[in-house]
């Protein structure tokens, strides 16, 4: 890329300085001196260039390589983000199945009140006829004393209060071994409600850890985030130097291209425009084709292979092949060749290209096509004039992309 860049230098010195040299008459000491000494100055002009040009090249390389370390610590801030982001997925699918386990145990702890209370039912029924039945012994005792004293009046009565009294006991038998029984259920409900207490307390600790752990991957994330964002503050810093220097150095070349591309190209069928970042070479359509015609003509090639000559050494620019036509619409026999203008002017752009590509050598990748028929007219189309500069092939000379951000 130097050598070319040196070749280009030199070929513009030498543009400049022969028609200094083919003066008629031979030139004096004096005057050869003189000359000497100005092609001194436009070399030491041209290494002080060059030296400008590789001292930029290293400083674009330098900021290459710390995009090259930005991006990669913005890949480690974006991994730890997503590693975050999962294990707090992870808690929250621990913290639901915890919360379902509680509500489990919460369910079984009110079905297990639920029985409780239907024992202290039954219990209280219990000692309901326990009460009742104490109520009947007493009566019974009072009965038993009323009927020893009246023993000897009536035996028949006596055994009558006998049975009444076995029965009586026998109901009191049964009314304790069913307050045995009941003791024994409340003292495993007990035992069940002290083990759910247990349970329930665990769950809570391990909750409270849970809510911890989630709080601290949050301050986390949260800190990611505000590099995430320094981050993103300088990459947007760099790219505005970059741009800015790439502008400044850029304009500079730009008009230098110009000039030469004027010196090199232009006439009276050929012109040379800018329009912002881009160069345009126009060339009249009747120098490369007959009327509705996509094959150049033989008198095109020697146009064709002087402008690719010059073209194939702008090493930094992308050159983009641009066909255009005029407002009528194809008619005729050619409509079946070509439906439209569009057609037209496609086809003229791709010949033109692999011309440049096959007989110039120009570098496939630094070169396209493209048409745009009657739609990018440079004059009205109600005029032969008009339609004349319409019907062109220009020569767009574009920045190349460095990346897909630029």
């Amino acid at each position: 890329m130097q050598n070319c860049k040196l070749k280009s230098m030199i070929y513009l010195m030498v543009v400049v300085l022969l028609p200094f040299m083919n003066i008629a008459c031979g030139p004096t000491e004096d005057e050869y001196m003189a000359k000497i000494d100005e092609v001194n100055r436009y070399k030491r002009l041209s290494r002080q260039r060059e030296s400008e040009i590789v001292e930029q090249e290293k400083q674009i390389q330098k900021m290459g390589d710390s995009m090259k370390s930005l991006n990669e610590n913005l890949f480690q801030v974006e991994t730890e983000k997503k590693r975050a982001l999962a294990q707090q997925e992870t808690n929250k699918e621990h913290l639901d199945r915890a919360n379902n386990q509680l509500q489990n145990l919460e369910s079984q702890l009110k079905a297990t009140n639920a029985r409780t209370g239907k024992l202290e039912e039954e219990l209280a029924e219990t000692k309901n006829e326990l009460e009742s039945t104490e109520k009947q012994l007493a009566e019974t005792n009072s009965q038993l004393t009323s009927t020893r004293s009246l023993l000897g009046r009536s035996k028949d009565q006596l055994d009558k209060t006998k049975d009444q009294v076995r029965r009586m006991e026998h109901q009191l038998a049964r009314a304790e071994e069913q307050v045995e029984k009941t003791k024994v259920q409340l003292q495993n409900s007990s035992l069940t409600n002290k083990k759910l207490e247990e349970n329930i307390r665990d769950y809570y600790l391990k909750i409270t850890a849970l809510e911890q752990k989630e709080r601290a991957l949050q301050r986390s994330y949260e800190k990611l985030q505000e590099r995430e964002k320094e981050l993103n503050s300088q990459i947007v810093s760099y790219n505005a130097r970059l741009l800015e220097e790439r502008s400044k150095g850029g304009a500079q070349r730009q008009q230098e291209l110009l000039e030469s591309l004027k010196q090199q190209l232009e006439s009276d069928r050929i012109k040379i425009t800018e329009l912002s970042n881009r160069i345009a070479v126009r060339l009249d359509e009747q120098l490369l084709f007959d009327s509705g015609e996509a094959f150049i003509k033989a008198s095109g090639f020697k146009v064709l292979k002087k402008i690719g000559n010059v073209l194939k050494k702008i090493d930094d620019k992308h050159i983009q092949v641009e066909g255009h036509t005029d407002s009528r619409p194809i008619g005729g026999v050619l409509k079946r060749k070509y439906a439209t203008n569009w057609e037209l002017s496609v086809a003229r752009a791709t010949s033109v290209t692999r011309y440049l590509v096959d007989e110039v050598n120009i570098d496939p990748s630094r070169i396209s096509s493209t048409g745009f028929g009657e739609f990018q007219p440079v004059a009205e189309n109600n005029t032969a004039a008009g339609r004349q500069a319409n019907r062109r092939v220009e020569f767009a000379l574009l920045p190349l992309r460095f990346n897909s951000g630029d």
